[in-house]
């Protein structure tokens, strides 16, 4: 039977409250005449023989009164009280069993002026506790049931106890019953005694219907009583958690925990005030589903508490992969934060990064965790700082935490390439740069795409005073298009991320019906291209535009061929030009020439009859030119074989030309000699021996 907790309230007021409402409707059917109306005991009320009864009544000019009760319907009358002046009179009802009682209130001056009130007088119940009825023993926190038997007992029964022999009692419960008995299960609570009564009553009739514990009964209260950790529950090492508790008659205690269901004993923490019940603990130990805390008086250990059995649980791991630590980023750059996570029950993480070592930190953002792990595109922040860290944490277990190690956000030089080329004199790839002013810039790397794609390989590291171009010795320009990347690297060595890629012009070309030549070319990437212009020559000296079309084509067929050899090329204008330095300028990218007709290198150049001495030299190469004309240009050049310009000058003709090589280092470089339309190439040979 459950147990249900009212307001308690006098009987008798209750009584009047009905009255009064049934009045109230009433009262407006009444005539505006004298009269008497009995609002207690109300009509059809049921009492019990020998009972206080009080009787309550309202009248309208009738103010003296007398007052009597029939058991026979009204046959006979006896009287209760004459000439009364009140309107409420309290009165023990007769020892006579009866369903005909009625009660009068009459005017005395006016007796058929009057108020009856119909009601009953039924056997008193007789009430029996049969438990707790002594000798039992309550714990609190439990439930402990009570019962009892009788007979017409009423349909409302109250629960009070008592700690000292009935003197004085405290109500903690009501429960319905039946007319024969009934049970209740009930809070034991917050109390202990080992002289303990209860009483079972009718709060309407407690003179009457109740019942004591014959005996006395003991209610348990632990001296500490812990509230949490709950039976059940689970905590992970290191997250932060709070035990709480209620410690009767003591000033401070001991807490301890034990992982092997209370064989062992390790303590937490010593002389907490047991009055503050609660407790923040981080949670240390060795994982076991067998934990239980106890709380100890500090000054009598036998007086403690033991929690319900939790779990202690190794702590998730949380990886950050990248960032590590020491890369290199640019300001409002996308760089990807990537980590592992072995919890999946996981719902939200929390990304956070400092700029400052870790001092300070800022919101990225939740990301959502499913699987074992994830990734986050985060933009940079738009300040330099060389202490830059990432967090990443579980939001719902923040203990779960791992950060990168310091990594750097500078505002550094985007280094494009401004064009690729082939040049006409050695029949390789150029890469051609433009110096950004930066002094961040120590040494340029050139970059190449590997035979995987968007996989690219350095292939040379050029110091930021020499030349900003690279002749890239190991290319073939007529077997296939390249992609080249251009990076660099600070004075400490830090090496920073290239720029965008560039892609060579690769012609071939196939004879179509009849004299006709069909071009296939790969577009050129890395600067907008509006046109590609066609050209076509009976030499490679000596070619002509012939046809200009749309970069949204790659392909163009030559109708009007002359017969016999035929070379073409394909250019590019660059429409923002380049100039690496100032004694050149370059602006276009050419592709390399095809031909109906194998040639060889010394075929397709019109080459300078020219004397270049010492070779080997030590100190001073010595260029002498045939077939040029006093004061025309001419370009030198020397390239190491990575293709490295190691010497780069414009100078006007001379009898004797001089490239001064006693700082080079010993090997083998390339000369170039253009002047006009014509050029050599030859090896050279450094040796300072």
């Amino acid at each position: 039977m459950k147990t249900y907790t009212l307001q308690l309230f006098n009987f008798r007021s209750r009584v009047i409250v009905l009255a009064l409402m049934a009045m109230m409707l009433n009262l407006g059917a009444i005539a505006q005449s004298s009269y008497i109306y009995i609002y207690s005991p109300y009509s059809g009320q049921v009492t019990y023989r020998n009972v206080p009864m009080d009787i309550f009544w309202y009248s309208y000019g009738a103010d003296t009164v007398n007052v009597a009760y029939s058991t026979d319907a009204g046959a006979n009358w006896t009287g209760i009280v004459s000439d009364y002046t009140g309107y409420s009179y309290s009165w023990t009802t007769p020892n006579v069993l009866t369903d005909q009682c009625l009660l009068k209130v009459s005017s005395v001056s006016n007796p058929s002026i009057y108020g009856e009130a119909f009601f009953q007088i039924v056997e008193n119940p007789v009430l029996t506790l049969t438990s707790p009825n002594g000798g039992e023993t309550w714990n609190f926190g439990e439930l402990a049931n009570v019962s009892w038997t009788g007979s017409n007992l009423p349909y409302y029964l109250y629960m009070d106890y008592s700690l000292d022999g009935g003197a004085t009692w405290v109500n903690f419960g009501s429960t319905y019953s039946e007319a024969t008995g009934g049970s209740a299960d009930v809070y034991v609570p917050f109390i202990s005694s080992e002289e303990v009564l209860l009483k079972l009553y009718d709060p309407y009739y407690p003179e009457v219907t109740y019942d004591i514990s014959d005996q006395y009964f003991t209610i348990y209260t632990p001296p500490v009583i812990i509230h949490s950790p709950n039976p059940g529950t689970a905590f992970y090492i290191g997250e932060e958690t709070y035990f709480s508790w209620t410690a009767i008659n003591m000033s401070l205690v001991n807490m301890e925990l034990s992982t092997d269901g209370g064989s062992t004993w390790q303590l937490i923490d010593s002389n907490i005030d047991a009055n503050l019940g609660y407790y923040y603990w981080t949670v240390q130990g060795t994982p076991s589903s067998n934990c239980v805390i106890r709380i100890s008086d500090a000054a009598d250990p036998t007086k403690f508490g033991i929690s319900g059995t939790f779990s202690i649980l190794s702590a998730p791991v949380i990886t950050l992969n990248t960032p590590l630590g020491g890369e290199i980023y640019n300001t409002n750059q996308p760089v990807t934060i990537s980590w592992t996570y072995d919890n999946p029950n996981a719902l939200y993480l929390y990304l956070e990064y400092s700029s400052d070592n870790g001092l300070t930190w800022n919101y990225i953002d939740f990301p959502v965790h499913s699987g074992t792990g994830g990734t986050y595109e985060w933009t940079t922040p738009p300040f330099e700082s060389d202490q830059y860290k990432i967090r990443i944490s579980d939001y719902y277990l923040p203990f779960v935490t791992q950060s990168s190690n310091a990594f750097r956000v500078l505002n550094f030089p985007v280094t494009p390439i401004c064009m690729v080329t082939v040049d006409s004199a050695t029949n390789r790839n150029v890469v051609v740069w433009e110096k950004p002013v930066s002094p961040l810039i120590n040494q340029f790397i050139v970059y190449k795409e590997s035979d995987v794609a968007d996989v690219y390989t350095a292939i040379a590291t050029l110091n930021y005073s020499d030349f900003s171009t690279f002749t890239d010795t190991s290319s073939n320009p007529a077997v296939k298009s390249y992609r080249y990347k251009l990076g660099f690297s600070d004075d400490q060595g830090n090496i920073f991320p290239s720029g965008p890629l560039h892609q060579t012009i690769h012609l071939a070309i196939n004879q179509g019906v009849g004299n006709t030549w069909n071009l296939i070319w790969t577009n050129y990437l890395g600067f907008n291209v509006g046109s590609y212009a066609i050209y076509r020559g009976t030499s490679p000296d000596q070619m002509s535009q012939i046809a200009s079309i749309s970069s949204s084509f790659a392909s163009y067929t030559d109708l009007n061929a002359p017969s016999g050899t035929i070379y073409y090329m394909i250019e590019v204008t660059n429409p923002n030009g380049c100039a690496p330095f100032k004694s050149s300028d370059y602006s276009s990218s050419r592709s390399n020439v095809a031909t109906n007709k194998a040639l060889s290198i010394a075929q397709k150049q019109k080459e300078i009859k020219a004397v270049v001495y010492p070779n080997p030299v030590s100190e001073k190469l010595i260029i002498q030119l045939k077939g040029v004309q006093m004061d025309e240009k001419v370009s030198l050049q020397l390239s190491n074989m990575i293709g490295k310009v190691v010497y780069q000058e414009e100078v006007s003709y001379e009898d004797n030309l001089i490239i001064p090589v006693s700082q080079l280092q010993e090997g083998i470089y390339m000369l170039s000699v253009i002047s006009g339309d014509k050029k050599i190439a030859r090896k050279v040979v450094v040796n300072h021996k």
